[in-house]
């Protein structure tokens, strides 16, 4: 058996793991959880305990290699930072918002009580003056100001004169998709590049087959995906690039996007 998870997540993933390779290792299930398991008095797992005598039993059976170990035999990785002016109409509404964040901040300081209203206008501001700078098209759903789709367009016109590289498109929006379709395939033939859209609407059944287009057609150069595409896909094969539109809240997040290409070893 190989396995890139840590073992470490839960016990219940270990057993089914080690099973395959001999199953009477661990011994019974229902011991091995009751001597390792910390339980609180409604019964919820809230810990572990004793896990070097696991060790101890794997180890015959059982190889780790950490990352450490193998790092220096892996490829780095290149991040790139592109840093953009925000146009006058996307600083408008970007302030307009920050002006909003500031009210609700000073009230919340002021009082010490955060209304749900409160809150929700808070996150609503927040997320827009993030959307505006990718584009007034997030917003309004009419204009197009913002010069991030524009460099995408560029990069990509370098990239892909090697007429093998494809690449992988990242946004937390729908929107910003759009935004870069229109720009492919123009009337004079420029960026006639083939691209498909992974979104959390592509239905579950239909997920592998766009996943085996963009590694197996070669006109296929772009895969622009949300973040339902920042977990369980694999298309380091397929593509050498990663391109973020924007950055998510959770920095674990931009790592899964990263990872669907990048992946260590």
């Amino acid at each position: 058996m190989l396995t890139g998870t840590p073992l470490e997540n839960r016990l219940e993933e270990l057993i089914s793991i080690v099973q395959f390779v001999d199953q009477h290792r661990l011994g019974p299930t229902w011991r091995l959880l009751d001597e390792h398991q910390t339980r609180d008095e409604s019964g919820r797992v809230i810990g572990y305990r004793a896990l070097d005598r696991i060790g101890q039993t794997l180890a015959p059976v059982m190889l780790r290699r950490s990352k450490a170990e193998v790092l220096t035999q892996l490829p780095e990785r290149v991040d790139n930072r592109i840093f953009l002016p925000l146009t006058p109409e996307q600083r408008l509404h970007h302030n307009e918002n920050s002006d909003i964040v500031t009210r609700i901040v000073q009230r919340w300081r002021h009082t010490g009580y955060l209304s749900d209203v409160d809150q929700r206008r808070l996150h609503c501001a927040l997320q827009n003056m993030r959307m505006v700078c990718n584009s007034t098209f997030l917003l309004d759903h009419e204009t197009d100001h913002g010069n991030k789709v524009d460099e995408l367009m560029t990069v990509l016109d370098e990239l892909f004169e090697d007429p093998s590289a494809k690449a992988v498109v990242f946004s937390q929006w729908l929107g910003t998709h759009e935004l870069i379709a229109r720009r492919l395939g123009k009337a004079d033939g420029q960026r006639d590049w083939g691209h498909m859209l992974f979104s959390g609407s592509v239905p579950g059944d239909k997920r592998g087959a766009l996943v085996q287009q963009f590694h197996e057609d070669p006109a296929c150069r772009l895969f622009l995906s949300t973040d339902a595409g920042g977990v369980g896909l694999n298309l380091q094969h397929a593509a050498a690039v990663v391109v973020n539109m924007d950055q998510p809240w959770d920095p674990a997040v931009l790592e899964q996007r990263i990872g669907r290409v990048h992946r260590m070893g």
